[in-house]
């Protein structure tokens, strides 16, 4: 992760300060570099290695168990630091919105859209990567490269 250059303080009333790019702005106003890959939208944009790969809500839309474990891989393959999975959730089918996903399509469902509950979507990602995932929210794991690196991010996070 690069920071780019740094944005401007917002004022005290100004509730959001936006940056038009394909750039992301952290809490702190740093502009940081952000790239993606979409089999849909960004076919074209080349993958490339990050320190923080974010595999969103992709695993849903993957029908068959083995090739979930190969998106798991790659997005692996190219994560430097840490790897964010995140899923539908079981138990909340009825609350899922297509458009949420980018989906536009009235109605659309797909028949194969697979919803994950936690421990279901931690046994997933401990097996096809070897690597024990954080638990971030529901839905929601974080898988480091470096041991120490991840047991300073629990220690942080649960001991506060």
């Amino acid at each position: 992760m690069s920071i780019i250059r740094k944005v401007e303080t917002a004022q005290v009333s100004d509730d959001l300060t936006f940056v038009l790019s394909d750039d992301t702005v952290d809490r702190y106003g740093d502009v940081i570099e952000a790239a993606g890959w979409d089999p849909v939208h960004a076919p074209e944009a080349p993958l490339q290695p990050s320190d923080v790969v974010n595999l969103g809500f992709v695993l849903n839309g993957i029908e068959h168990p083995a090739e979930r474990i190969r998106a798991l891989t790659a997005a692996w393959c190219l994560t430097r630091q840490v790897l964010v999975v995140t899923t539908l959730v079981r138990g909340r089918e009825m609350n899922y919105d297509p458009a949420d996903l980018g989906e536009t399509t009235p109605g659309f469902r797909p028949a194969h859209l697979k919803f994950f509950d936690q421990i279901e979507l931690q046994s997933l990602v401990e097996q096809a990567l070897e690597c024990e995932p954080v638990p971030m929210g529901l839905g929601m794991v974080a898988v480091f490269r470096n041991p120490s690196e991840r047991e300073d991010f629990v220690f942080r996070r649960f001991c506060r």
